[in-house]
């Protein structure tokens, strides 16, 4: 198992490695190897070996965790009233532990400079997939539904969206937003930041105008709820 997560640090670390070498390029207005749709598949087959690789870990975790309270039970029978004791003591403390370390969010993690520059690699590849996708680019084709993308730390993402978005079914609606996701996430890379395949998804707001027309569930950011057209 260390060598598989050897491995997947190798990844990760080639994806970054990637990314910034394929925005430099388009800085450059140079043609390039591969695109953002190739990292995005690579970086979906790393996630998927590293979420069965820690599926497999918890599975170990649970079962030597098993193993040792049956051994700590069989040991501690005659003086179940003092553990009992014991664990009360020790509940307040433990529930304590866990409220001071949550979910870290990356994006709300950032300062205020490295916010600013999020959001301007968010505008300028943003335009850049735009021009990809008018000139025939159908994996940049998501881009021109999206009028804008900004990060708000109070709000998450706001998604601006334009006439033809409304017009898409929810289904194609969903698509678009997890293209958006993709592209948030690559773009957390761009500015040097660590991205996990553990990581939540982005939550996302959708805008038309001055209304918000849909945003990612709460519970799963990677599933939408759309207002009526």
């Amino acid at each position: 198992m260390e060598f598989l997560e050897v491995l997947l640090g190798l990844g990760y670390i080639g994806l970054i490695i990637a990314a910034i070498y394929l925005y430099q390029k388009r800085q450059k207005q140079e043609p390039a190897p591969f695109g953002w749709k190739h990292l995005g598949i690579a970086f979906c087959v790393l996630f998927v070996i590293g979420m069965a690789t820690g599926g497999t870990q918890s599975d170990n975790s649970s079962s030597t965790q098993t193993s040792q309270q049956a051994d700590s039970a069989t040991e501690s029978s005659a003086s179940e009233e003092s553990l009992d004791e014991s664990t009360e003591t020790e509940e307040p403390g433990s529930s304590e532990s866990e409220s001071d370390d949550p979910d870290e969010d990356p994006y709300a993690a950032l300062s205020a400079k490295e916010r600013d520059e999020f959001n301007q690699s968010l505008d300028d590849e943003l335009i850049q997939d735009q021009k990809e996708a008018e000139n025939g680019e159908n994996a940049y084709a998501w881009s021109l539904f999206v009028g804008g993308i900004v990060y708000d730390k109070q709000r998450g993402f706001i998604v601006k969206v334009n006439d033809n978005f409304q017009q898409l079914s929810n289904a194609n609606k969903t698509i678009i937003g997890h293209s958006v996701q993709s592209f948030i996430q690559s773009q957390l890379l761009m500015i040097g930041k660590d991205v996990q395949p553990d990581d939540p998804y982005p939550y996302i707001n959708f805008h038309y105008g001055y209304d918000r027309v849909g945003d990612s569930r709460m519970w799963d950011p990677a599933k939408f709820k759309f207002s009526e057209s």
